[in-house]
């Protein structure tokens, strides 16, 4: 069982976006202009893969996942974007059999992957003007703020740290199959409603944006330009890209040896994307309690399948507590996105 099986509808659905900032930037950076094509590796619900479509004449989404390709294909339908594609597929394994893109996108995902394997496999994958984009923000439940201690919190007394799976920054990303979908949450006896994961933003409508195998890739791309979608809660952007220092993605974490790993940017020194220019975006967002439990149940922790019959005593628990700490009910994540963008050097 994978590390994100059975949270795709939680993914979809309360897992937010990136600012239009960040994808600013990166459609100028790179020059898209609606030709060319992009290729999102480890593409989940399509947070990534989705809004840039427009900015180019094919847009492909790869993930093991079969559960996450089938969130994202909704959302594209959803979104009207009709010229992606979306592929099953380890990273380390078919980048090679893509064809080649001006641009690669690694949105909270690079970390999962066998990351040497992947730099090399993209070498001859990225054409020469093109580059890659590996963005990272870090996880709502960590403390930034003293509400976010509260999840912390509460997390801890229902699940003892024995309970929290071996997590390695860099784990191999055969680590990370699906089983696909998890049937949608039954009713519930609590008195705390029980989230359902329910559909991503907006109907899904249109015939677009399914999965495809690698051969219908190589003989049908799909080129239909796309709209951007109109994500619903986009996050506030407060400040605009600065360039700065990004710290080390897995800081703090060890591999399963032990040892601290490689920052991504030693890793990408030794690489032929060494050419490295770090961004930082500083923003904010707004949670409400029913998005932050939702959050919950997106991540790799397994929290819904741990809590078994203990969820709503412990969304009640959380409940009480997170409006404790802040009665209006309005939680405010500050957050910090950095952008790592990798090109050959000049």
């Amino acid at each position: 069982m994978g590390l994100f099986s059975g949270t795709a509808p939680y993914y979809a659905r309360f897992r937010p976006g990136y600012p239009q900032a960040f994808f600013s930037d990166v459609v100028t950076r790179f020059a898209l202009n609606g030709t060319g094509r992009s290729l999102d590796l480890g593409c989940g619900t399509g947070q990534l893969t989705i809004p840039l479509a427009e900015h180019v004449e094919q847009a492909v989404g790869l993930d093991p996942d079969p559960g996450m390709l089938a969130q994202a294909a909704q959302q594209a339908r959803a979104a009207g974007a009709r010229n992606l594609t979306w592929i099953q597929g380890d990273a380390a394994d078919l980048a090679g059999e893509l064809g080649r893109f001006r641009l690669v996108t690694m949105g909270r995902s690079f970390h999962w992957t066998d990351r040497e394997r992947v730099l090399r496999g993209l070498t001859g994958v990225v054409e020469d003007e093109g580059g890659l984009v590996i963005a990272n923000d870090g996880c709502m439940a960590l403390a930034a703020a003293p509400w976010q201690a509260v999840i912390e919190d509460v997390q801890h007394r229902y699940l003892p740290p024995s309970s929290y799976p071996l997590q390695s920054p860099n784990p191999s990303s055969s680590s990370r199959p699906s089983t696909g979908l998890s049937p949608s949450p039954g009713p519930s006896s609590s008195p705390i409603p029980r989230l359902s994961p329910g559909p991503g933003p907006g109907p899904g409508s249109g015939s677009g944006s399914g999965l495809r195998t690698r051969d219908e890739l190589r003989s049908n791309g799909g080129r239909r330009r796309a709209t951007e979608p109109q994500s619903p809660r986009a996050p506030r952007t407060s400040a605009e890209p600065q360039t700065a220092s990004a710290p080390r993605t897995s800081a703090g974490r060890q591999d399963v040896a032990g040892q601290q790993p490689e920052s991504h940017e030693e890793l990408l020194a030794r690489s032929a994307f060494r050419d490295v220019t770090p961004v930082v975006h500083e923003f904010e967002r707004i949670w409400t309690v029913d998005r932050i439990i939702g959050y919950l149940y997106s991540t790799s922790l397994p929290l819904r399948r741990l809590l078994g019959d203990c969820r709503p005593a412990f969304e009640r628990d959380l409940t009480t507590a997170l409006l404790t700490a802040v009665p209006t009910g309005r939680f405010t994540e500050p957050v910090t996105l950095k952008v790592l963008i990798a090109r050959r050097p000049p």
